[in-house]
Parts: structure tokens; C-alpha cells; sequence
């Protein structure tokens, strides 16, 4: 039996327009201890020596993490990184990196996806 979509709706679409190119960046990262559930704040601020200005990331997808997810928020400018979560709680199988956990993941390799 196959399986069917209830809602299928484009979100938003980049590249098509060649005054709004969209840039595909690998950067890498090192993490502090002080990474919290409230994510990485102003992201696009601390990238745009690595983008260059101009370019405003639209999505944020690991390379190479470390196991990390990533999710980023471009409303309120916040990357966040998940972990699998195996304890079978009501929180769900991916949950925030908790406070402290974070200084021993250096050199992540993220995709920036911006425009």
C-alpha cells in the first residue's frame, strides 16, 4: 500500500530570480561550554566574516557535527543543535544539547545555505 501526503505546500523557494543567487558555504565551528537551550544567537552576526557580507543564511545543514542535528531558526536569527534522546521520555527522540555539554565539539563542518 502506498503511503499519501495529507498537506504538501511550498515554503519558500531561493535561486530563482538571478538577482537573488543563492550561495551554498561550508564553514566550521567550535562550541563553548555556555551553549544553551537558546540556541546560538544571531547567527548570521557571527558568520558574515565567513559568508561575506550580504548573504543572509536561509538553512543550516550538518556536514559533519559529530553526530549533531541541526535546526536553524531564520526569524529569530538562532541555530540550535539537537541530540538524539534514547531515555523513551515524553520529550521525543531529539531534544537541545544541554548547558555545559558543548566545549568538547570543536571543528564542526556545517552547509550554509544562504541568499
Amino acid at each position: 500500500m502506498a503511503t499519501t501526503i495529507a498537506n504538501l505546500a511550498l515554503v519558500a523557494s531561493a535561486g530563482g530570480d538571478p538577482a537573488k543567487p543563492v550561495f551554498f558555504d561550508i564553514i566550521t565551528l567550535d562550541l563553548k561550554a555556555d551553549y544553551d537551550a537558546a540556541g546560538l544567537l544571531l547567527f548570521k552576526t557571527a558568520c558574515l566574516a565567513a559568508l561575506g557580507a550580504g548573504k543572509t543564511p536561509i538553512a543550516v545543514t550538518p556536514v559533519n557535527a559529530r553526530g549533531l542535528k541541526t535546526r536553524y531558526d531564520s526569524v529569530n536569527d538562532t541555530l540550535f543543535f539537537d541530540w538524539s534522546d534514547l531515555n523513551a521520555g515524553a520529550d521525543g527522540p531529539d531534544i537541545v544539547v544541554p548547558t555545559g555539554d558543548m566545549a568538547v565539539y570543536t571543528g564542526l563542518k556545517l552547509l550554509v545555505i544562504s541568499q
